[in-house]
């Protein structure tokens, strides 16, 4: 996304390597948290498939993967975009292992923690075009950062006890579900406060969308607060795919606009 505000370009050799050698990146940190969580995997049904869990594959095996997946990308995203794109997304990886993973089961704060890494991704695509950051680019990065806060939470509300049996430390394993209602429900109206921003600073012209867009971020707020009313498995799952469909949709208008 930061990439596009950079280049407003979709064909462009530079943005296929860097979506390329990002994504190859985030796939060794991904394997490096099947590592780290191998013994907890093995207790939750959601992850009960993954290769560490089924003994298809050795710790080593996947830490040896892990580690050449995550690190080999860095040179090539040098050569290819910049030092500071590459710098970045090494710094995403390793926030997410041992600022997220690794605190999971310590403190409820590994939930704030875990959202950094994709609030940064933005960043990261529009220093590999310039090392200047723009508003735009910034503004996505800070509703990345507050869309991924309620919907950890909701992960955690629709499959707590398999979080408690892994010893998991997210806010509704150690407060109870109520400061999580809460929470949902202050992060959602923070989304639907932040909407306008790129319409009010000059990004966005066209009333109609910008109309859509805040439409969408009430309908967020008003599942929010249902589930803070109403808790069932039902409206968790209802604000769950709607803010899983809500995210790109308001990025990909905001960019296409």
């Amino acid at each position: 996304m930061g990439f596009l505000v950079a280049e407003s370009s979709l064909w462009s050799f530079q943005l296929l390597n860097f979506a390329l050698l990002t994504a190859i990146s985030a796939m060794g940190a991904f394997t490096l948290n099947h590592y780290m969580e191998r013994s907890e995997d093995a207790l939750m049904e959601r992850t009960t498939t993954r290769p560490l869990a089924l003994k298809i594959l050795t710790p080593r095996q996947v830490l040896t993967l892990g580690l050449i997946l995550l690190i080999t990308p860095l040179p090539l995203l040098v050569y290819c975009c910049s030092l500071w794109s590459a710098l970045l997304i090494l710094l995403i990886g390793l926030i997410y292992l041992f600022g997220y993973t690794l605190l999971k089961p310590i403190t409820p704060y590994s939930t704030i923690l875990g959202a950094i890494p994709g609030a940064l991704l933005p960043i990261s695509g529009e220093l590999a075009v310039h090392p200047i950051i723009s508003p735009l680019t910034l503004w996505m990065s800070v509703v990345i950062f507050i869309w991924q806060i309620p919907h950890t939470l909701l992960i955690v509300l629709l499959r707590q006890n398999e979080f408690q049996a892994a010893n998991g430390a997210q806010l509704p394993i150690t407060a109870g579900p109520v400061p999580a209602y809460r929470q949902i429900v202050w992060y959602c109206t923070t989304l639907f406060v932040l909407t306008p921003l790129p319409f009010i600073f000059g990004y966005i012209q066209n009333q109609v969308i910008m109309i859509t867009i805040m439409l969408l971020s009430l309908f967020v707020l008003l599942l929010a607060r249902r589930v803070a009313i109403n808790q069932q498995d039902l409206n968790y799952r209802h604000l769950f795919f709607y803010l899983t469909a809500y995210l790109p949709l308001l990025l990909s208008v905001t960019l296409l606009t």
